[in-house]
């Protein structure tokens, strides 16, 4: 049960705190108003507790929130109440954006024989539907073609490849995350006119061969 701290209160702890504190010219501020800010200063630094920080983070991780969905609109409720709830002014405010979303993203090996390929784990059924992994700008489309591994899919990476005579043109292209923003994997590929790009997390590089995998550590789990 989240537990509820009125301004009130905050006020009242932060005096305390305030009372241990040296009094004296604080920069930028008159001295009328020095006592005031160092009052405030104190209320905003007594509030945090990793007990409410762990509430708040398990409510907002409660599911997938993705952007204009009911989980997220959920999302939102919950955070203007808790702002409300604190005693500050609070509006929500609607727009009109367009907003990518996943739908029948999916991935077949079709050689030597067909079978679908897991983009992710499926989340325990407390967390709700799972949202599909997918580049926010990609394009839409069904295609087919070699996989080519193109190590970080930078352009270094492709250089080694021409080096050895591998071209990547009407092929999908397996590249590693990390070392670069995805879009510049994205933007390498196109320019060579490989048909898909796949970006995986490897274990070398974030996951349990780093260290203690979540709930333990905070590393990507063996799969």
């Amino acid at each position: 049960m989240l537990r509820r701290v009125s301004l009130v209160s905050l006020l009242l702890r932060s005096a305390a705190v305030h009372a241990q504190q040296p009094v004296g010219p604080l920069p930028g501020y008159a001295s009328a108003t020095a006592a005031r800010e160092r009052q405030v200063e104190a209320a905003a630094l007594a509030s945090p507790t990793p007990e409410s920080a762990a509430v708040h983070a398990r409510a907002l991780a409660a599911e997938p929130h993705v952007a204009g969905t009911a989980a997220q609109a959920r999302t939102r409720d919950y955070v203007v109440a808790q702002m409300r709830r604190w005693g500050l002014q609070t509006e929500v405010r609607a727009y009109d954006v367009y907003m990518p979303h996943p739908t029948g993203v999916r991935v077949w090996r079709v050689a030597p024989d067909t079978q679908e390929i897991p983009l992710s784990e499926n989340p325990p059924a407390s967390l709700g539907p799972e949202v599909p992994v997918f580049n926010g700008s990609g394009a839409a489309g069904d295609v087919s073609g070699e996989v080519v591994y193109v190590g970080w899919g930078l352009a270094e990476d492709y250089a080694v490849l021409d080096r050895i005579g591998v071209s990547v043109r009407g092929r999908v292209a397996l590249a590693r995350y990390g070392r670069s923003f995805r879009g510049i994997k994205a933007r390498e590929a196109e320019r060579r006119g490989v048909v898909a790009l796949l970006i995986y997390s490897d274990p070398q590089d974030d996951g349990y061969v780093r260290g203690d995998v979540y709930p333990e550590g905070p590393m990507r789990p063996p799969r």
